[in-house]
């Protein structure tokens, strides 16, 4: 077995190439398996890379995203907002970003339009924003880290986003959302969330009790 914490620099190249080629965050398994094939059998990231897309997996990202058919990666909505790409660590990735965008926000245009939103674990604001930009009426973000709510405020006002239609609060979301008071938003944001936190069943109890026409 590799120790992937003695291979740091071989484990954020394995990396890059599953968030810009794969779109997605690389499991422990297969840093691992591509680590063991850089370091014992001796093969090349460029090497690695180009197994990457010939994978079936890359077949399926290609096959949604088109890729292979154009001379140049697909321009994605947040490459015209770049900040995105570095006002967090997660997942900073162009590709990674706007493949989620089609998935979250492009796939639920009528849902979100003229809504008032709840974002739960609302990062730097990079859904909340794509959200007003798409016509959302209102958002509130609460996230417990406070410097990426003080990324989400200073995104929204670098791109010019109205100060009325949104704020963000820096806390522990199971302590705001017992402050809400029902009905009071359409739809409830809950992207990659559920994995911060032990305690599903009152968050669940809670996104209940709100009673949002949809959740995504």
């Amino acid at each position: 077995m590799i120790n992937l914490d003695n291979n740091e620099s071989i484990i954020k190249q394995i990396s890059s190439l599953y968030q810009n080629i794969l779109l997605r965050e690389p499991d422990k398994e297969g840093l691992e398996f591509w680590s063991s094939k850089i370091i014992n059998e001796k093969l090349s990231i460029e090497e690695v890379k180009q197994k990457f897309f010939n994978s079936k997996e890359y077949e399926q990202v290609d096959q949604k995203y088109n890729f292979s058919n154009q001379k140049e990666p697909p321009k994605g909505f947040f490459d015209d907002y770049p900040r995105f790409f570095s006002t967090s660590k997660t997942v900073p990735h162009p590709n990674h970003l706007n493949g989620r965008f089609k998935a979250i926000i492009e796939c639920n245009l009528k849902i979100i339009k003229n809504s008032s939103i709840l974002d739960i674990g609302s990062h730097d604001g990079r859904w909340s924003f794509a959200a007003l930009k798409k016509g959302a009426k209102q958002i509130l973000g609460i996230e417990a880290r406070e410097h990426l709510v003080n990324n989400a405020f200073r995104n929204m006002k670098a791109y010019g986003i109205n100060e009325n239609s949104y704020n963000f609060i820096a806390n522990d979301i199971s302590l705001e959302i017992k402050k809400l008071q029902p009905n009071q938003f359409d739809v409830i944001f809950c992207l990659d969330f559920l994995y911060h936190t032990i305690d599903h069943w009152n968050l669940l109890s809670e996104i209940k009790r709100l009673n949002p026409r949809f959740v995504i």
